[in-house]
């Protein structure tokens, strides 16, 4: 009851999230860092402060419960999109006329609409993994969460950095700076590698401590240890990916990025995961999902590196001069 109380009204600022993403990404094609997030910044101050004041009904709020804490996150959203649309009006990024809108969604959707398929391919695998990990109990599928979870915190710096790429690309693109976005992919994927190895070393060291402080449980402390020993060394060729996904998109091309993320998909992670459950059980499939990462890690950067080479070469070629034209 309480969960369904809190969904009906969180649900209400869901569409003003996705606003408030497309706001941030809009402000940074355009170079600006800064702002968006000082905007995202603001909005989780917003509800941070008055989430307990609405909760538990303080300095005269009303006392909501659950629901107030939905409130309060509806609450940072409107506050943010309004600023972003304040920010945008500003810059002149926002048009009123409807005259091209055709022509821009169609725009945006050529871009849009194979990413959004790439990315619905993700819950699909998760659905998989988490039905192979239930086979093996509940305390498997409990290190595992644990362990993801502790994962994702060390993950957001591979995507952070690598969602950079795409305004980068552009705009280096559009410019045609090529040097600096030659520069800047291979400095990106070598911090991706990188920074795989520094989690490697650090998650190999302290994990598990960090998770006996979270469920003491040895089942759980064992699994999520395996998976800090096999998993973060992967990390940094899923960012090589990611760079390389940004990258396609920035260059307009949105296909590839499906095509790599199906491969993972249906290709490598699934089959591997499902082989590598029978014959080492969960160990397994940490070892096929680790084993999809760094195939699609290379190949994602294989192909990006090519397409990047022939655009170069297709933009700069020089037209011939008809035979017999004056020198």
């Amino acid at each position: 009851a309480m969960s369904t109380e809190y969904l009906r009204i969180y649900m209400l600022g869901f569409p003003l999230f996705m606003l408030s993403m497309v706001g941030s990404t809009l402000l940074r094609a355009t170079g600006s860092a800064t702002s968006p997030g000082l905007v995202m910044a603001g909005g989780s101050v917003l509800q941070i402060g008055i989430a307990p004041l609405m909760i538990f009904g303080l300095y005269g709020f009303p006392e909501l419960g659950i629901a107030g804490a939905a409130w309060a996150y509806v609450a940072s959203r409107i506050f943010s999109v309004s600023l972003y649309l304040v920010i945008l009006i500003r810059v002149r990024m926002i048009s009123l006329s409807l005259r091209d809108l055709g022509k821009s969604w169609a725009a945006i959707l050529h871009v849009g609409g194979p990413a959004t398929a790439s990315s619905l391919t993700f819950p699909i695998s998760m659905l998989v993994i988490t039905k192979l990990l239930a086979g093996h109990g509940d305390e498997v599928v409990a290190g595992y969460a644990v362990a993801s979870r502790v994962e994702t915190l060390v993950h957001m710096v591979i995507w952070s950095a690598s969602s950079s790429v795409a305004p980068f690309v552009g705009q280096n693109w559009g410019a045609q700076n090529y040097q600096r976005v030659r520069i800047a992919l291979r400095q990106i994927n070598f911090f991706c590698l990188g920074w795989g190895v520094v989690t490697f070393v650090v998650l190999a060291l302290i994990g598990e401590f960090i998770v006996r402080r979270i469920d003491p449980d040895p089942t759980v402390v064992s699994v999520a240890a395996t998976f800090f020993l096999i998993m973060p060394l992967s990390i940094g060729f899923m960012g090589v990916m990611h760079v390389a996904t940004y990258c396609f998109n920035a260059l307009g091309q949105p296909f590839p990025p499906l095509v790599l993320s199906l491969l993972r998909t249906l290709g490598f992670y699934v089959p591997l995961t499902i082989l590598g459950n029978y014959l080492w059980g969960y160990v397994g499939i940490f070892l096929a999902t680790a084993l999809s990462n760094v195939f699609l890690g290379v190949g994602g950067w294989y192909w990006n590196r090519m397409a990047v080479r022939r655009g170069i070469a297709m933009r700069t070629r020089r037209p011939r001069r008809p035979a017999g034209a004056a020198a």
